[in-house]
């Protein structure tokens, strides 16, 4: 369903996969989204581990950044995407926003 989203909702042509290898769950739910998702004509642009205890994301972001995704595919519990996703925010947003 989430390659299904990506690519019709989204519209989205490259994703980037960040996944806990530890973890079976979140592990095959990124690799049945890379399935799915290339089977779909996307494009796996980067791949990258980290663990259930990591805290600092930057270094991921930074690949993130450089491979220019359409879309993060991320299936991990919600501890790991609001930290992850707030570090993201971060590095778009360095300053404060204006204008809104």
């Amino acid at each position: 369903m989430g390659a299904k989203f990506a690519t019709e909702n989204l519209k989205a042509k490259k994703a980037f996969i960040m996944l806990d290898q530890a973890n079976d769950y979140v592990k095959g739910l990124a690799e049945f989204f890379e399935q799915a998702f290339t089977q779909m004509g996307g494009e796996i642009v980067g791949k990258e581990s980290y663990t259930a205890t990591d805290t600092d994301f930057s270094a991921i972001l930074a690949k993130v950044r450089t491979a220019r995704p359409d879309v993060v595919y991320l299936p991990d519990y919600y501890n790991i995407v609001n930290l992850v996703t707030k570090q993201a925010q971060g590095e778009r947003h360095p300053g404060p926003v204006h204008g809104r």
